[in-house]
């Protein structure tokens, strides 16, 4: 069941963007960037994760963000706040009343 989200905590504007293919009229597909919505989000507290990669220490930092239940989030849309843009690497569906996403900022 879950938690509801209060509006209060929804302090964040932020835009869902997809990524669908369609045709390139080439033989190709193309992936053409398309805004969805632009909704209030809750920013959760950052999680840090160490590695090694290519023998070399390695970091990576995720943002939890939760916003009202939607279902049509999928992996490999953006979202973005400000001057920052995420990839969503996970679309946690398990509460009735929120969904929450897990992102990884994408370094331009």
């Amino acid at each position: 069941m879950g938690k509801q989200i209060t509006a209060g905590e929804l302090n964040r504007h932020v835009t869902l963007i997809k990524y669908p293919e369609t045709p390139d009229g080439r033989g190709g597909r193309a992936r053409t960037p398309v805004t969805v919505a632009t909704i209030w989000a809750k920013f959760l507290v950052p999680r840090f994760a160490e590695g090694v990669t290519q023998g070399g220490l390695s970091l990576l930092i995720t943002q939890g963000v939760e916003i009202r239940k939607r279902t049509d989030v999928e992996r490999g849309w953006r979202v973005t706040e400000g001057t920052h843009t995420y990839d969503v690497i996970h679309v946690d569906q398990s509460n009735n009343y929120k969904t929450v996403l897990t992102l990884k900022e994408v370094i331009h």
